[in-house]
Parts: structure tokens; C-alpha cells; sequence
């Protein structure tokens, strides 16, 4: 919704393409990731779970703020 309606460059490019793009690596990882963890216990799979959402969690809140700022963010 942010690149429809938020009109900002940054760099030549919308600043809310980045946030997607990290968001659709993220789903990657965690697909493959799921993958991996049901060959743990599942103890041991639900805390790395639990780990692993919230440092994405934290990650992406980060990337969209600053797209929200309209500075630029890391990698860029």
C-alpha cells in the first residue's frame, strides 16, 4: 500500500520497495527454515522458532520504519 500511495523517492526509488523485498526473502528463509526444524525435537525446534520470529519481527519493523522516514536503509 506504501508504494501506491507514497509518492517519495529515495535513490530513484520508492522507499517501501525495500520492506517488501526483505519481507519476501524472510518468507524464503523461514519456509526453508521450517523445513530444517522438523528433523528436531520439537522443544528444541520451538525455542529457535521463537527466536528466529522475533529477531525477523524486530528486522522488519526496523527496514519499515526507516522507509517510513524516507532515509535510506542498510544495504542501500
Amino acid at each position: 500500500m506504501g508504494v501506491a500511495l507514497d509518492p517519495r523517492l529515495v535513490g530513484g526509488v520508492n522507499p517501501w520497495l525495500k520492506p517488501i523485498k526483505f519481507d519476501l526473502s524472510i518468507v524464503v528463509y523461514l519456509w526453508t527454515m521450517a523445513w530444517i526444524l522438523a528433523e528436531l525435537p520439537a522443544d528444541y525446534a520451538r525455542r529457535i522458532a521463537r527466536g528466529m520470529a522475533a529477531t525477523m519481527i524486530l528486522e522488519t519493523l526496523l527496514i519499515a520504519m526507516q522507509a517510513a522516514r524516507g532515509v535510506k536503509s542498510h544495504f542501500n
